[in-house]
């Protein structure tokens, strides 16, 4: 049996500024206000703050963490995959739109991190190739307690310190599903409907700071169990972290 805490209690990670990833969630917020000076029609304030929104995130996303020594602003300078991620820096939502008598205008904006990294994942991504089933549905990680930080692409290793799995998935799946499901130690209803009912669970025991290295027992199951299957190349692999 899982036991976690609620979900709640997790807080986004700072990108700096108004800016910051909520790996929970798998989104880039924002939030940007605009004021109401001298009659200025509210329409226009409105854009004001939607153009402070937009340079929030444009901004601060570069920090975001993807892969082992490898943040979005390498991802951005990438020739293959750089100006198709860049153009979907622009594709956020608002969620959240707030007005004060004074015709002031406070914009929360939200990127989806699936969205905004599909070019990456699809270059990344492998043919589909199975070579065993499993009597598990999925994998959870509980990586609490040892300073793990999440990451869009999930690296795995072996107390040796080989590479179990780097985060890459499946073709069929990259562009509809995110490597992994981040999760701060919660009884999440998401967890059960990611991984399924039966899950393999297994403790990471080591953060390199890019990668979590599991203990010799969740290693071994890993590769008896899971390696070789579609599990983890589906992104069916949820990982516990501490709350930043």
């Amino acid at each position: 049996m899982l036991l976690w805490v609620n979900l709640a209690m997790a807080s986004p990670e700072s990108l700096g500024g108004d800016a910051r990833v909520d790996w929970v969630a798998g989104v880039i917020e924002a939030e940007a206000r605009a004021r109401s000076e001298g009659g200025v029609a509210l329409g226009v304030v409105e854009e004001l703050a939607r153009r402070a929104l937009e340079t929030q995130l444009r901004d601060a996303s570069p920090a975001l963490r993807v892969d082992c020594g490898l943040t979005l602003a390498g991802v951005l300078g990438n020739a293959e995959v750089g100006d198709a991620v860049r153009d979907r820096l622009r594709r956020w939502d608002i969620a959240e739109a707030r007005y004060n008598m004074g015709g002031d205008v406070a914009l929360v904006g939200r990127l989806s991190l699936l969205e905004l990294l599909k070019p990456y994942a699809l270059s990344r991504a492998l043919p589909a190739t199975v070579t065993k089933d499993s009597a598990f549905t999925g994998v959870v990680v509980d990586a609490r307690g040892i300073g793990a930080a999440p990451q869009w692409m999930p690296r795995l290793l072996a107390p040796d310190g080989a590479v179990l799995h780097d985060g890459t998935l499946f073709d069929s799946v990259a562009l509809a599903v995110a490597p992994a499901m981040w999760t701060y130690d919660v009884v999440d209803e998401r967890v059960a409907a990611w991984v399924g009912d039966a899950p393999l669970a297994i403790r990471a025991t080591v953060s390199t700071g890019c990668a979590l290295q599991l203990d010799a027992e969740g290693a071994a199951k890993l590769r008896d169990e899971v390696l070789g299957t579609d599990i983890l190349r589906r992104g069916r692999l949820v990982i516990a972290v501490d709350p930043p």
